[in-house]
């Protein structure tokens, strides 16, 4: 794959189907096994996820970009004022980052995490966090292998059971200006 295969823009609202569509299949799938079916199904259907899509891009907030591989939408990321931490002061989250499992395990994971790094630093942000399942193992080893880090901080949220969250953290080093 080189880079020419790839491209990441900012999604824009007539993309929110796009979004959605993505992100329904690449959670439910990811998600199996760990959440109730008939909760994905009902909540996370991409008609749900459109309708979401659709409203945080209208409001601008978070802000949503999509990887294109080989000109077909293959992932995304959202990138926003954090949603389970106290607000301080340089700290920006990472809502979501995910791949069509059509292109699983090819990389575009960490494409758009360095990507989205690369975004957050641009914004002047010195701390990104992100949140996961306790029992995600394959996000958690992606995240630890990228450089962030499990700060101890957990919470327990409802998504047709309870279900563990741990918040991964990572320092963001300007830019040298050397690149």
């Amino acid at each position: 794959m080189t880079e020419n295969d790839i491209e990441i823009r900012y999604a824009v609202p007539e993309d929110a189907a796009i979004c959605g569509a993505i992100h329904s299949v690449a959670l439910c799938t990811g998600f199996r096994g760990l959440v109730p079916d008939e909760f994905m199904r009902d909540r996370f259907s991409p008609e749900r996820r459109r309708e979401r899509f659709y409203q945080e891009l209208q409001a601008g907030t978070p802000k949503t970009a999509i990887l294109y591989k080989n000109a077909q939408p293959a992932g995304l990321i959202s990138i926003g004022p954090c949603r389970h931490t106290k607000e301080e002061p340089g700290l920006i989250e990472i809502w979501r980052v995910y791949v069509h499992p059509e292109y699983w395990r090819q990389g575009l994971g960490t494409m758009l995490l360095r990507w989205g790094i690369g975004e957050i630093r641009k914004m002047g942000y010195r701390k990104a966090e992100l949140w996961t399942f306790a029992e995600n193992h394959r996000a958690r080893s992606c995240y630890e292998k990228f450089g962030f880090r499990h700060d101890g901080t957990e919470f327990v949220d409802n998504y047709g059971k309870d279900i563990l969250e741990v918040r991964y953290v990572m320092d963001i080093v300007p830019d040298s200006g050397n690149d």
